[in-house]
C-alpha cells in the first residue's frame, strides 16, 4: 500500500489512508479518514459488538428472511466486484491447518454421507471419472503395478491347494458371457473380501459371485449380508 497523509487523502476524495506505522494495537493497516481508526480495530470492535449484541441478530436474520432477492442480488454483485480477492482467501484458507482440521473432523463425523456423495457423484459423471482414474494410473504406474501385485498375491495366499482350478475359470467364463449378452461391464466378486476388515475368505467357487461393475466398484472390499 502506498503511504500517504490524511490530509493528502482528504484533498483526493479518500476515504482510507496510509501511514505505514502501527496503531496502538499493533495494527499495521489503513486508518479512516473521519476519524484516523485503524480498519483492522474497527473490524475487531464490530466483531465483538455484533456478538454481544442478540437484538441486532435477531433484527438481521429477519430482514434477510424477508428480503431474500436483495441479498442474494448484494451477494452476486459482491461476487462478481471481488472474483480475485475472494478466490484468492479461499485457497489462503483451504490450505490453512484449521480447514484441513474441519474437514477432517467433518468426514470422520459425516463418513455414510461422504461415501452416499461420492457415490452419486461417480454414477452421474462416470465418463469423467473413468477418464480421472485412467489418466491417474498412466501419471502412476508404479503404484498401479503395487496395487496389483498386492492384488495378486492375495489370491494366491487366499487359494487353497486343494481347490479345483477349473471350477473357478467358470465363474470368469460366466463374467464374459455376461459381458457380451448385456453389453454392460460386470465383475467377478468375493462375496467374503480377500482382504476385508474383520473377516477374510478364500478365493474358491462358493466365494465367487458374477456382479456388475458399478455393483462392485460400490461394494469394495465390504462384506454385505
Amino acid at each position: 500500500m502506498q503511504i500517504i497523509t490524511r490530509k493528502e487523502a482528504r484533498e483526493k476524495g479518500l476515504s482510507r489512508y496510509f501511514t505505514g506505522k502501527p496503531c496502538k494495537r499493533g495494527h499495521i493497516d489503513e486508518r479512516q479518514i473521519r476519524d484516523g481508526y485503524c480498519v483492522s480495530c474497527a473490524n475487531q470492535v464490530a466483531r465483538e459488538s455484533w456478538h454481544k449484541n442478540d437484538k441486532r441478530k435477531k433484527y438481521l436474520r429477519e430482514w434477510k428472511r424477508k428480503n431474500k432477492d436483495k441479498v442474494l442480488a448484494y451477494s452476486e454483485k459482491h461476487r462478481e466486484v471481488n472474483a480475485e480477492k475472494i478466490k484468492s482467501s479461499s485457497k489462503k484458507y483451504l490450505r490453512s491447518d484449521k480447514a484441513k482440521e474441519t474437514r477432517k473432523l467433518w468426514d470422520k463425523e459425516n463418513r455414510d454421507t461422504q461415501r452416499e456423495k461420492k457415490r452419486l457423484y461417480n454414477y452421474a459423471h462416470a465418463e469423467k471419472v473413468r477418464g480421472y482414474k485412467k489418466k491417474w494410473k498412466l501419471k502412476n504406474p508404479h503404484v498401479v503395478a503395487a496395487m496389483l501385485a498386492f492384488r495378486r498375491a492375495a489370491k494366491i495366499n487366499a487359494t487353497p491347494h486343494w481347490v479345483c482350478k477349473d471350477s473357478l475359470k467358470l465363474k470368469y467364463l460366466e463374467r464374459d458371457t455376461m459381458r457380451k449378452l448385456t453389453g454392460e461391464e460386470y465383475h467377478v466378486d468375493h462375496i467374503i473380501p480377500l482382504v476385508g476388515k474383520n473377516i477374510c475368505g478364500l478365493h474358491v467357487p462358493w466365494n465367487l459371485q458374477v456382479i456388475p461393475a458399478s455393483d462392485n466398484l460400490r461394494k469394495s472390499n465390504k462384506l454385505i449380508a
